[in-house]
């Protein structure tokens, strides 16, 4: 079966190594590749240039030969030189003529030239070389070199075939010499980059791969030990590597003391609260008892005393059941569902229908989405502040709407009121377990109900928060993660 790659997972397609050796070969091939046309080019030139020298240099040689000759009628010397200018470089002289007026050969280093005619418009009145000319005795290319000569009245020429074969057979060697010279440093760098992979390519993948292998708990040192960067390298990755684990295990340390510290808090809550409950619910029953029957009985200080006993009796009761309320929510939560918030809002509303319709309120919605949670938990969260938005109301009806929108990988809810308003300095205490903005007496409450909002909302975590202004309403805000499976409803009630 084949494996398929993670998205986060990295995989090398061509090491540092292969790049260097890449990039060094390309670089080598450029260098060697101009070099060789440079030295090509001059030496070439050099070449040419010397081999027409030596042309024009022999066909002197053979013009004043013959000139000699011709006084004396001993042409045996002449022909003795024709001969050792073929002999003397077979590579460079395809052939050296002496030329009667009419074009005739009279003289040649070969005799199976003698007699034969010479086209008439190479027979120039001075000195010419002519370049790119086809010999067809060769079937190669060269310089023809046309010396005319003054022989009594008349005008002979000499006529020396220069091959470019010598030249060829140079720059040839010249070329194969460059590209070996340009092979053999590549194969030292192939070599060389062998040994620079010992050394740095393998360690580096070494500390890729602890690396990794440390992302998924694994801890492991990586044991270097050059006296170079690479060994500094591998010196600080293992003290970040030890510096990291016992940071780790003090982490975990940590957390687990505080995890036993919560759980011993919440059950230190629960429990105190749960065993307050039978003696509070004996002191206000007694004491609204003391209240039904000596009411007007025992002076008007005794029914007033009375009616604080009965006041804070109740009170306490009411902090009590927020507060084992509060300790529930990380205690007794449920695992998260797919909950239709829309549906869950309406439910919500009717458990608070009452008190909607005592305030002559309006509950307006925009299209909610479907999202994981915990539905008893994200009930009581819409409760607490629909509950909080209708008794902190203004003068006039309340208007509540509540809205959501997706945001990034985030739902984004909003509930928002005409209420009385929150001075921005206290946007963050509000938040806080048992903190009050206002008497008891003014407005019910234990100062729990936000503090249970917050704590439901990290449960699933997100966050909570509240922009507002004193007399214009306030606007309470808290996020949802999005996962797979979170839709949204296209029904609004308004």
């Amino acid at each position: 079966m084949s494996h398929k790659p993670r998205k986060d997972e990295f995989k090398v397609r061509i090491s540092i190594l292969h790049k260097m050796v890449l990039y060094a070969t390309l670089l080598i091939f450029i260098a060697v590749g101009v070099s060789t046309y440079l030295a090509v080019k001059t030496e070439s030139k050099a070449l040419t240039q010397g081999l027409i020298h030596t042309g024009k240099h022999m066909a002197r040689d053979i013009a004043s030969g013959t000139e000699s000759a011709f006084w004396s009628l001993n042409w045996i010397f002449v022909e003795k030189m024709l001969r050792e200018s073929g002999q003397y470089s077979p590579n460079e002289v395809i052939y050296a003529k002496i030329v009667k007026p009419d074009g005739e050969v009279y003289l040649a280093n070969d005799k199976a030239h003698y007699g034969g005619m010479i086209d008439s418009s190479l027979l120039f009145d001075h000195e010419t070389l002519v370049d790119n000319y086809f010999f067809p005795e060769a079937k190669v290319h060269g310089y023809l070199l046309v010396r005319p000569i003054k022989i009594g009245n008349d005008r002979w020429y000499v006529i020396v075939g220069l091959s470019l074969e010598s030249v060829n057979v140079a720059i040839r060697g010249l070329i194969v010499r460059n590209l070996g010279f340009g092979g053999l440093i590549v194969l030292l760098g192939i070599i060389g980059s062998f040994f620079l992979s010992r050394s740095i390519s393998r360690p580096i993948v070494r500390l890729a791969e602890v690396a990794k292998g440390i992302s998924s708990g694994h801890w492991h040192s990586v044991d270097i030990k050059s006296k170079d960067e690479v060994g500094l390298l591998s010196h600080s990755f293992n003290t970040m590597v030890n510096n990291l684990r016992r940071a780790e295990e003090e982490l975990k340390r940590y957390a687990a003391e505080l995890k036993r510290s919560n759980q011993e808090l919440q059950q230190f809550a629960y429990v105190a609260s749960h065993d307050l409950q039978e003696p509070l619910r004996m002191v206000a029953s007694y004491t609204q008892l003391l209240a039904k029957r000596y009411k007007g009985k025992l002076g008007s200080d005794a029914d007033e005393f009375i009616g604080y006993a009965v006041d804070g009796a109740t009170h306490m009761q009411a902090l009590i059941n927020d507060l084992l309320d509060y300790s529930r929510v990380g205690r007794k939560g449920k695992d998260f569902e797919p909950t239709d918030c829309t549906a869950l809002l309406e439910r919500t509303l009717d458990n608070l229908r009452k008190a909607v319709e005592e305030s002559s309120a309006k509950v307006t919605h925009d299209p909610l989405p479907t999202v994981m949670a915990d539905d008893v938990q994200l009930g009581q969260l819409f409760q607490n502040l629909i509950g909080n938005a209708l008794k902190f109301r203004s003068k006039e009806p309340p208007h509540i709407h509540i809205s959501a929108q997706q945001k990034g990988d985030k739902w984004l809810f909003s509930v928002r009121d005409n209420g009385i308003g929150i001075d921005p300095g206290f946007s963050e205490r509000i938040f806080t377990i048992f903190q009050r903005l206002h008497k008891r007496g003014d407005y019910p409450g234990t100062g729990i109900g936000l503090a249970i909002c917050k704590k439901i909302v990290e449960r699933h975590g997100g966050s909570i928060w509240v922009k507002s202004k004193p007399e214009k309403g306030s606007t309470f805000y808290f996020t949802i993660p999005a996962r797979e499976g979170d839709s949204h409803e296209q029904q609004s009630d308004g």
